[in-house]
């Protein structure tokens, strides 16, 4: 309440809650350390809330056009997850620092070795993890990637190589 915004979910998407919400980014503008790279980049490539504005800082990957939710089609919701995670890391090369480290949510598949490829061109380590709650059956698993390494080119991680 501090900073004038409320838990009302109408209040805060009203003109009256989006105008105070830049009202208090503009005015906090220079008390907000602006660092990069970060340390860690989460991504469980959940549906986006609703963007109002602001769509001319979207990230070169257009997160907005890429979301996709699941179908029940196996093979098209790995595809599609293949999809967001290339994206996905694409953020993660560039806001990462060397060192960082990277969490990614996926659905299993006849791809996700080639994801696992372009993880270790930029990772020191690669764990494939499926959460002990996760259903036997469940295609969901994550990639967890640490130690970012140091001058890591996107050209050469999406390299195809014959």
């Amino acid at each position: 309440e501090s900073l004038g915004v409320s838990d009302s979910k109408d209040k805060f998407a009203s003109e009256e809650g989006i105008e105070l919400q830049n009202t208090i980014i503009n005015k906090n503008k220079n008390k907000i350390p602006q660092q990069f790279p970060v340390d860690v980049v989460l991504s469980d490539m959940c549906a986006p809330f609703l963007q109002i504005n602001g769509f001319h800082s979207w990230t070169t990957n257009n997160p907005y056009i890429r979301m996709a939710n699941t179908t029940g089609m196996a093979f098209k919701d790995h595809v599609m997850s293949m999809d967001l995670c290339d994206a996905a890391l694409i953020l993660a090369i560039d806001l990462l620092r060397p060192g960082g480290s990277f969490v990614i949510k996926f659905f299993t598949g006849v791809e996700d070795g080639l994801l696992e490829t372009r993880l270790e061109k930029s990772f020191n380590v690669v764990h494939r993890y499926k959460p002990k709650a996760t259903r036997d059956e469940s295609k969901e698993c994550y990639f967890v990637c640490l130690n970012k390494k140091k001058d890591v080119d996107k050209r050469d991680v999406f390299k195809i190589s014959s």
